[in-house]
């Protein structure tokens, strides 16, 4: 890491560190990425993030979607449904308990750190039992699900992968480990009952009757005759398809339906242990099978591109498509305006979201096409987009309500990585330096000027200057009348820039593994580097707003500073772990939005006033019975407030105009309103009123 001996001497003294919260979860959206299945019966299925517990309604095989989430904060590795609960191996949170009694509306009960990451999980009578990465399982006492409470555990070294329990035994998949049966009868004083080693990793198990079927990665299925815990004998075997590694499996009825990466999802015929026969396989061609479920007829299965749902009921000897949720990942940068919001996933293309409150963005629409989009921005009902090698992309979308229309692609020079606006003036990043245009028709931007900077890596416009960082030339400053350079700061070399904010006199600057750069810009001809901050991970991203610098620190998340007296004076607070990767930043208010790979996430400051310029709507309780609802629903509101409701991608189903007289109002579905989420917004003056309504028909 490149640090100056002065720079570090600055440092003491012009940035303080206070181990106390700033930034608070509001809310977020897109979640991808999951891994953990559960398939309890009914109309969901229960799945594990990043960030925490999703809910998928499945009522309808071909039209699966993800409804619900519960932000935990930690990668759900595993679940176990018992009556009204989720109890969750929820990584470096440990155990987490959700209550599902309303699936469309989760509520955290309970988390119980195990100190170290929770891998596996499965519940008997009153106890939990939870696999750990590093150190081995542990019993919890889970008879108050609201207070959980360690009562034993049991070491098996190098840890654990996966665990499935019956009565009171434990059977532990251990990895390189092989497997392992623990008698917990006596929860605080475990004990070993019988061990088998393999000679490959062993990820995952399930049980039927006296036998359990071991996915043993490069080595197939191993079946195990565990009548007698002490004595594990191998009952059969079938080799995993040549170079093809297993990862998952799970049963119903007399067969096993096992999870083989890139190679499918493979059925076997289980009847006899000793003599398993492959049914079927359900190839696969760019993803693989991360973890399987089954219920009745259906699998489900998940992917690193979303949810893929099989049937296996119609014809037991064929495994046939029904349906796919796609949840891509990759999600890189985030821009907002007001109400608007938009996300760019690279080849995943843009994504994008109304906010009724800014708590939870519904999505609108998922834009592809052949290119990789950088970055995209919304103006006068038109996106621009920073789109590669192919330049900048113009759509219409009228309301970001809309999938857009392609208007045409303008090319720039070099390659498209970033795209601003100032007035009516685009400004362009490009592998080559920055390009300004003027939109006064936004279907046809006209190129004004070319300032060539060949490794420019970030930049920010104003209304009177362009401040451009690269790796060779440090930072530029250019004005806007012809884009011409007017200062710079040649000593700023050999960082790896790769985001900046202007805020008053002071450019703040994300410099990956040299931390957070302050540049004094008061003097456009004469800008300096005063401060070179650390930051708990690589600084990939910076945004400011209201007196604070926000810092996205890739896999420790958020990290907020307070702008005290001078600008390069800055107060850290705790950082706030997202539980994913954060990249692309932006903030308005109280409110700062990150693109956090798997997830867009919304995070609250909790530190800073509502006066101290918030522009998005501020949130207040209101209130809603019943909810769900199948016919009708009353809500409360102020007299005199203008009522809308919305659907689930932003859409305006219904508006009660000036008729609050009282402060309780009614919705009534048309026949035209199908079954879902929406949510009721009641504007009254500056202020806005929202909850949100489940509808069954």
């Amino acid at each position: 890491m490149r640090k100056y001996s002065i720079a570090l001497f600055f440092v003491v003294f012009s940035f303080t560190a206070f181990s106390e919260p700033a930034l608070q979860y509001a809310g977020s959206g897109i979640w991808s990425g999951f891994e953990a299945l559960n398939a309890p019966g009914g109309n969901y299925l229960y799945a594990g993030f990043p960030y925490g517990l999703g809910v998928f309604d499945v009522s309808d095989s071909l039209n699966c979607r993800l409804r619900e989430w519960e932000f935990i904060g930690a990668q759900v590795n595993n679940i176990k449904i018992v009556g009204n609960y989720a109890y969750l191996a929820a990584g470096s949170k440990g155990l987490a308990i959700v209550d599902i009694s309303n699936p469309l509306d989760l509520s955290l009960v309970a988390t119980l750190d195990i100190g170290e990451t929770a891998k596996g999980i499965d519940v008997s009578g009153n106890y939990a039992v939870v696999a750990g990465t590093a150190i081995g399982i542990y019993i919890i006492d889970i008879s108050n699900p609201a207070s959980p409470v360690r009562v034993g555990n049991y070491p098996l070294t190098g840890g654990c992968m996966h665990v499935l329990t019956e009565g009171n035994l434990a059977y532990v998949c251990r990895g390189l480990g092989g497997f392992a049966i623990v008698d917990f009868s006596t929860p605080s004083a475990p004990v070993l009952r019988g061990t088998y080693s393999s000679s490959t990793l062993i990820r995952e198990a399930a049980k039927s009757g006296n036998y359990v079927y071991l996915a043993a990665e490069l080595a197939g299925i191993t079946v195990l005759d565990v009548s007698t815990p002490t004595s594990l004998v191998v009952a059969g075997t079938f080799p995993a398809p040549s170079g093809r590694s297993l990862s998952c499996i799970t049963i119903q009825d007399n067969v096993a339906y096992v999870g083989a990466g890139n190679y499918g999802v493979l059925s076997f015929d289980i009847t006899t242990p000793s003599s398993i026969t492959e049914i079927d396989r359900y190839p696969m061609s760019t993803t693989s099978v991360i973890r399987i479920s089954v219920d009745g007829g259906m699998l489900y299965f998940s992917t690193s591109e979303g949810l893929q749902v099989l049937d296996v009921g119609t014809s037991p000897t064929t495994i046939t498509f029904v349906s796919r949720e796609n949840l891509h990942a990759g999600i890189e940068y985030v821009w907002g305006g007001g109400s608007k919001l938009l996300t760019s996933s690279g080849v995943y293309g843009i994504d994008g979201f109304n906010m009724p409150t800014p708590y939870e963005p519904l999505q609108t629409f998922n834009y592809t096409n052949s290119h990789r989009f950088y970055a995209a921005i919304y103006y006068n009902h038109y996106i621009f987009s920073a789109e590669a090698t192919y330049g900048l992309g113009v759509l219409r979308s009228t309301s970001l309500a809309e999938y857009p229309d392609a208007i045409r692609m303008i090319s720039v020079g070099g390659t498209s990585k970033d795209v601003a606006r100032v007035d009516t003036l685009l400004y362009v990043l490009t592998t080559n330096g920055v390009t300004q245009l003027k939109i006064i028709n936004p279907e046809e931007p006209m190129i004004f000027w070319d300032a060539p900077i060949s490794g420019a890596a970030a930049f920010y416009p104003t209304r009177d200057y362009v401040y451009v960082v690269d790796e060779d030339e440090g930072l530029v400053v250019l004005e806007t009348g012809m884009m011409t350079e007017v200062g710079r700061d040649a000593t700023a070399t050999d960082f790896d820039y790769m985001g900046m904010t202007v805020l008053g006199s002071f450019a703040y600057v994300a410099a990956g593994s040299d931390g957070l750069l302050v540049f004094d810009v008061s003097n456009p001809a004469s800008p300096a580097l005063v401060r070179e901050i650390d930051t708990p991970d690589d600084a990939v991203g910076v945004t400011s707003a209201n007196g604070w610098v926000y810092v996205a620190v890739d896999r420790e998340g958020v990290l907020p500073m307070r702008i005290v007296g001078a600008g390069d004076s800055l107060v850290g607070y705790d950082n706030f772990p997202t539980g994913g990767r954060s990249k692309g930043i932006y903030a308005e208010g109280q409110y700062v939005f990150v693109a956090d790979r798997y997830a867009v996430m919304i995070l609250r400051n909790t530190s800073t006033s509502i006066e101290e310029g918030f522009s998005l709507p501020e949130r207040w309780e209101m209130g809603i019975w019943p909810n769900p609802f199948n016919s009708a629903c009353s809500f409360n509101a102020p007299s005199g407030s203008v009522v809308r409701i919305y659907d689930a991608t932003g859409r305006i189903v219904a508006e009660l105009p000036h008729i609050m007289t009282k402060e309780t109002g009614r919705w009534e579905p048309g026949r035209e309103i199908g079954s879902g989420n929406y949510f009721i917004r009641a504007d009254f003056g500056n202020r806005i009123y929202s909850c949100k309504a489940t509808y069954i028909k």
